[in-house]
């Protein structure tokens, strides 16, 4: 009967939009965990929400060495809260003490490299879930270390977040801009500083270069590493 199909067609509408069938909306931790995943069962009351992104993480390009963190994520317990920084990606919070309908959220998308004095000393993660009337972001600071290591988190204002990294890759010359940028965003670089040396370029010219390389390199900048180093 007419009726019969309309129904029919209705469940097939439904089945590939995911509402029915079983199918998951798009899982925020898609990535690679540095640990275990904790043993959540989907199916229980103490399951976290399934996350997923206000919006795509923006692009970068930084050498391999970073790229390498692109695909792991790694956790830090602060009381009772689970944070998980996923580097250029996102970061998110569980609350780990609740014993029924825990709450967990996005407390940022991956926006970019924070640059002081010509040196990455951060990631900043803007967009996350709403709160209040403001969206939830995190500034992660990055300090040098033996390892990659999420060693504190935790929230210092009302939906402002921090997370503190340690990594080899900002130890010493290696958290200089120049170092961090993908192979050929090293070279377009060096050319303008030497393009600057030949007097090819004016100190504005050259910062105005500079910060149309950084923005499609996906890098935040101050007007002082702009100038000829």
């Amino acid at each position: 009967s007419r009726a019969g199909m309309r129904v029919a067609l209705l469940l097939l509408v439904l089945c590939a939009s995911g509402a029915l069938c079983g199918r998951k909306a798009k899982i925020l931790d898609n990535v690679k965990d540095e640990v275990d995943n904790p043993s959540w069962s989907w199916g229980s009351n103490n399951a976290p929400k399934q996350l997923t992104l206000s919006r795509q993480p923006f692009h970068f390009h930084f050498n391999s060495q970073w790229t390498q963190l692109f695909n792991r994520c790694f956790k830090k317990q602060q009381g009772n809260y689970e944070y998980k920084f996923c580097p250029m990606h996102n970061v998110t919070q569980t609350d780990t003490s609740a014993t029924w309908n825990p709450y967990s959220g996005v407390l940022g998308v991956y926006s970019h490299l924070d640059v002081e004095d010509g040196k990455v000393k951060g990631m900043i993660f803007s967009d996350g879930d709403r709160c209040g009337g403001r969206m939830r972001t995190t500034n992660v600071s990055l300090a040098c270390g033996e390892k990659n290591e999420a060693v504190n988190a935790g929230e210092p204002d009302t939906c402002r977040y921090h997370v503190q990294f340690q990594t080899p890759l900002v130890c010493g010359a290696l958290a200089e801009l120049r170092n961090v940028l993908a192979p050929d965003y090293v070279q377009k670089w060096d050319q303008l500083q030497q393009d600057f040396q030949a007097q090819l370029l004016t100190a504005k010219g050259l910062a105005k270069k500079k910060k149309q390389l950084l923005e499609k390199a996906g890098v935040n900048f101050n007007a002082d590493l702009l100038v000829a180093t």
